[in-house]
C-alpha cells in the first residue's frame, strides 16, 4: 500500500505539509522547527511519488537536521541530535559499510510508527 502508486496521492498535501505545519507551530526545540522549515522549503521533492517515498523523504530531511543542528549548541540538549534509528533501536537498518539501507529503513520506520510504544531507549 504505502508503495503503490496512488493517482490521488500528493505527496506535499498528504504527508509532508501536515508534518511541516505540525512541526513548524508545535515542536518543541525552535531551533529544529526552523531547520526543519528551511529544509522542507530547500528540498526536491519530484521525486516523492508514493506515500512510501514521502516517508523516507521525511526520514531524510529529520536526519539531515539532525546532523545540521548536532554541530551547534541546542537549546534541547536532554536529546542529542542523533541519525535516527540508532543502531541500538535497528541493527539491520546499516550496511556492512556503516550506510543506511533503505529498504530496512523503511520497514522499520513502518512498524516503529505502526506499532506506538515505549522504546526503553535513554538518554543520558
Amino acid at each position: 500500500m504505502l508503495k503503490s502508486v496512488n493517482p490521488n496521492f500528493n505527496a506535499n498535501n498528504d504527508l509532508i505539509e501536515p508534518f511541516h505545519q505540525f512541526i513548524w507551530h508545535f515542536f518543541g526545540c525552535t531551533e529544529c522547527a526552523t531547520h526543519f522549515h528551511e529544509g522542507i522549503l530547500r528540498r526536491n521533492m519530484s521525486a516523492v511519488i508514493t506515500p512510501a517515498d514521502g516517508v523516507m523523504w521525511l526520514w531524510m530531511t529529520h536526519n539531515i537536521v539532525n546532523k545540521y543542528i548536532a554541530s551547534k549548541a541546542s537549546e534541547d540538549p536532554v536529546f542529542p541530535k542523533q541519525q535516527f534509528p540508532p543502531v541500538s533501536l535497528c541493527p539491520e537498518c546499516r550496511k556492512q559499510d556503516g550506510e543506511f539501507d533503505g529498504e530496512a529503513i523503511l520497514n522499520f520506520l513502518i512498524n516503529y510508527y505502526s506499532n506506538l510504544k515505549t522504546d526503553g531507549l535513554r538518554v543520558s
